[in-house]
Order: C-alpha cells, then structure tokens, then sequence
C-alpha cells in the first residue's frame, strides 16, 4: 500500500459539503457567549460568528475519521479564516481537551489565524498531557511562506475562501505531516512537522474534521465553512462485525402502548468508529417498526456487546419518545425481516463533549399484542 500521497488512487472516506445543506447528521456544534452556528437560507456554507469577548463558535465531524494504518491520509477543510484583531480562527483535522466530558486530550494539525498573524499548529497529548500546542509562525514555515517570497510567488489571503490540506504520511501516525494550500489549481505545500525517529508526532490519527472561531479580545468576525473531506491512498478500512440484540428473550409488545423500544445502540468508546449494517426482526403479530436517532428513552440498561470493544446496547428500556426517524416499515406476523442499513444511515458517533448518539429500534402492534425478537449487526473500526 502507498505510504506516500503521490502514490496510489485516493479513495474518499468522508467528504460533507454545506452547499445545499448543514449536515446535522454529519456535523455537531458548541457554542459560547453570544456565538453562532447557521447556514443563511440561499448561502452555500455555513456561518460561525462572534462578537464579542468570551464567544466561541466550534464546528465539528461527529465522526473521527479512521484510515487504513499504511496508508497515506489527506484531510482537505475549506474556510475563509479572517484576519480580525481579537479574533482566533482555526480550521483542520484536530480535537480539544477543553471540549470533552469523556477523555480529556487533544491531538491533531490545523491552521490558525490570531490576532491577525497566521500559523500552522500541531497539538500533540503523546507526553500524557491533555495537547500542547506547536505553533509555526508564517514566516517560520519550513517549505514555502506564502508571502511572495518563497517557491510558489504566491501570497496567502486568510480573508478569502482557501483550501487548506494535512498530509498525513502514514495514518498510523508515524511519520512526517505535511500542509499546503490550493493555490491556482496546484497544491502548494507551506510546512512539514517531523517526528524523532520511530515516534509518532500525535497520539492519534483518528481525527474530527473542525472548524473554530473565538473572540479572545473583543473582536467581531465571520468564519465561512464550505466543506471538510477526508481520504486516503489505500482502500477504506474494514472492522470486525458483531451481532447484538435480545438474542433468545423474547419481548412481549402490547396493543395498548404507543411504543416498545426492543434494542438501542451507542458508542461505548470515544474516537472509535462503528455503523449499523442490518436488522433483523420477528414478530408474532402485525406490527410497524422504526429506527429512531437520539430519542429520549426511558429505563434503559447499557451492555456492552460481546467481544466487542466499541458499542454499547440496551433490550430493558420502556418507553421512547422524539428523535429522528432513520427508516421504517410494517412486519406480518411469522415472518423474519432483515432490514439492510447501507452508508446512507448516519454511523454511530458523539457531540463534541464525547456524548454518544443513541439509535433505537422501536414497534408497536398493529391489530393485537404478541412477541418480538431483534438483533442488529454492526461494525467495529479502531
């Protein structure tokens, strides 16, 4: 496989736009103060604003994005970063400690704009701190500033939309990191961060694509978002499947309730990644069945799967009420019904605070109570 960015085709693993939508299902958001998150009706990005001291804006993939462990890595964030005094933006392929409710570090590369000066950064927790950050000043960088003087004669105008990419060598994490800019349809690379030998320069290659604005000294600014992809040289990574549900426990559903959830999945690890990729349901009655997003569910008791290092799921909850409706459909009594999930279903992820999205496999009878049984399968990257 490709250790090296030039070699091999790229295959994308996550690509989001904000053209024509705001991604909920992809993206998740924290703000402060006064701040804001919002895509404009008729804009074709999203909107991160602060005005004054205290607001923070944060904008960020619910996924952290895995890559084959050989294989080169490429995350790519569009943005106009500004250049507004008391104002620090920043946007790449990063996370912060001060943000989490579960592991508190942050590892990752990205670009910043302070006070109008403009650096690339590494955050690294490999010494078991939380992420200290290496800041390279422009005129620091070691391949091309930008500043008309270097490689490209090209300048940077953090005021304008730019294309921003992190060359990860190997996604492994050891290895050197690149960045650069698209400038004039070529890539031109600005800085490259060099690990001792045999050290990984983070923790982590498993990262969130972010984007974040902050007021740090009263100033008013506007970052814009147009999107954040990730891909790399080899193919996308497979994990291990698992099978969770009720197994041989049957679940008694009665015509009186409005709902029965029978199965809910979460992730019970931070940075991992996990999707659902079937259900398989049968019922002894005629009933309507739905796969529900971040519902609010009653009595739930969390297992984690078998042999499973990842998710998290529950057969004992009551009740389910709100969410989003992923899919549905009707059951006949005596059938079994598998229900395949492709890649159009939102994979099991968290908000920026680590706290995990929940899906819920709810039914409800249709003409008179009787027995259901449910299993899901699901896939486990690390």
């Amino acid at each position: 496989m490709a250790t090296t960015p030039q070699v091999g085709i790229l295959q994308p693993i996550f690509d989001v736009s904000f053209v024509t939508s705001d991604a909920t299902e992809d993206f998740t958001c924290k703000t402060a103060g006064a701040a804001t998150i919002a895509r404009d009706a008729g804009a074709d990005f999203m909107s991160l604003k602060v005005s004054g001291v205290g607001d923070r804006a944060v904008f960020q993939s619910k996924r952290y994005v895995i890559a084959a462990a050989g294989c080169s890595r490429i995350t790519t964030v569009v943005a106009t970063l500004g250049a507004a005094t008391g104002v620090r933006a920043r946007a790449g392929a990063f996370d912060c400690a001060d943000d989490r409710e579960d592991d508190a570090r942050g590892d990752g590369f990205f670009m910043e704009v302070d006070n109008g000066a403009v650096y690339v950064v590494m955050r690294a927790s490999t010494d078991g701190t939380t992420g200290v950050d290496t800041r390279v000043a422009q005129a620091d960088w070691n391949l091309d500033a930008l500043n008309g003087a270097g490689l490209s004669k090209a300048t940077l105008d953090t005021s304008l939309a730019n294309v921003i990419l992190i060359v990860q060598e190997t996604s492994a994490g050891v290895g050197s990191t690149k960045m650069g800019v698209l400038v004039e349809g070529s890539v031109v690379y600005i800085h490259r961060f060099d690990p001792a030998a045999g050290v990984a320069l983070v923790r982590t290659s498993v990262l969130p694509v972010r984007f974040e604005l902050e007021s740090t000294a009263g100033g008013a600014a506007e970052m814009k978002v147009m999107s954040g992809s990730v891909s790399s040289s080899g193919q996308v990574p497979r994990g291990v499947r698992r099978s969770v549900g009720m197994r041989a426990a049957a679940r008694d559903i009665s015509i009186s309730a409005s709902s029965n959830p029978i199965l809910s999945l979460r992730l019970g690890a931070c940075r991992a990644f996990a999707r659902m990729s079937a259900l398989h349901i049968t019922c002894t009655t005629a009933a309507f069945y739905e796969l529900l997003l971040n519902g609010t569910v009653d009595g739930a008791s969390w297992n984690a799967a078998p042999m499973g290092k990842i998710v998290e799921y529950d057969t004992d909850a009551t009740d389910v009420t709100g969410g989003v409706c992923i899919t549905s459909g009707y059951l006949t009594a005596g059938m079994t019904y598998t229900v395949e999930l492709d890649e159009c279903v939102p994979a099991l992820a968290s908000d920026i605070g680590g706290v995990a999205d929940v899906f819920t496999l709810n039914t409800v009878c249709l003409m008179s109570s009787g027995l259901v049984w449910a299993s899901a399968d699901v896939e486990e990257l690390t």
